[in-house]
């Protein structure tokens, strides 16, 4: 009998996380999800096997708090962490579109390495990031430099923060998933994986695909890499 997979997600009230939910959460006999969020479980938007999810509200950017998660809720026992979170556009006084928490990535990144780092068995990390960071600023379209150098650079330098506190991880332990401009399209399954792909977008649900086939349920072969998911 196949031992079902423990998995942590941090971030999953909404899009990429909340897709991986909405994939996982069916098959409990494979995938024992637990989720800490800030966001009351009534108020996270249904999917089919929700009942099937161990839901903790708390506050990951604190470290006390995804301790007591990892050490009671799942009692030590945990073999992947997703951390999904990201800061929300908002609006500034001038109606100028920014970020609402610009160190929430890096900040939750630490809490969490921090937590497990002496765990017997410790867990695989899988950090959500972004295309145009680092080692793919030069690979982005033309196209979209001016988004990333104006809007995204703030919240880009945050993700940036986030993958040096998983990266310095062990390296088998770790995958750090860089996406496209994300947008709200289909999961479709085709899509293309490399360390230094170039392309406009990718949809939220084909990116919670990626990590569930690849990262999740694949060969180990993306541990201690950055893949780059793109059309």
């Amino acid at each position: 009998m196949t031992t079902a997979k423990r998995i942590l997600c941090i971030g999953a009230s909404k899009h990429i996380g909340h897709h991986i939910l909405e994939y996982l959460a069916p098959e409990p006999q494979k995938y024992q999800l637990f989720v800490l969020a800030r966001t009351p479980a009534e108020k996270i938007e249904s999917f089919e096997g929700k009942e099937n999810v161990t839901f903790v509200q708390g506050d990951a950017k604190d470290e006390a708090t995804v301790g007591k998660v990892i050490n009671s809720e799942m009692q030590g026992r945990v073999d992947y962490v997703l951390i999904t979170v990201g800061g929300t556009i908002v609006f500034n006084n001038y109606y100028m579109p920014c970020f609402s928490d610009l160190t929430l990535c890096g900040t939750v990144a630490q809490a969490l390495i921090t937590a497990i780092r002496d765990l017997p068995s410790p867990p695989v990390v899988i950090g959500l990031s972004s295309t145009g960071i680092l080692s793919t600023r030069d690979l982005l379209p033309w196209p979209l430099k001016p988004l990333y150098r104006t809007i995204l650079h703030k919240p880009h330098v945050d993700k940036i923060d986030m993958e040096n506190a998983i990266s310095a991880y062990p390296a088998d332990k770790w995958i750090l998933v860089r996406g496209a401009l994300y947008t709200d399209g289909k999961r479709t399954g085709k899509y293309r994986v490399g360390e230094t792909e170039v392309g406009y977008t990718i949809s939220r649900r084909d990116v919670a695909d990626f990590i569930i086939r690849d990262c999740i349920e694949g060969d180990g072969k993306w541990l201690g890499k950055r893949p780059v998911v793109v059309y």
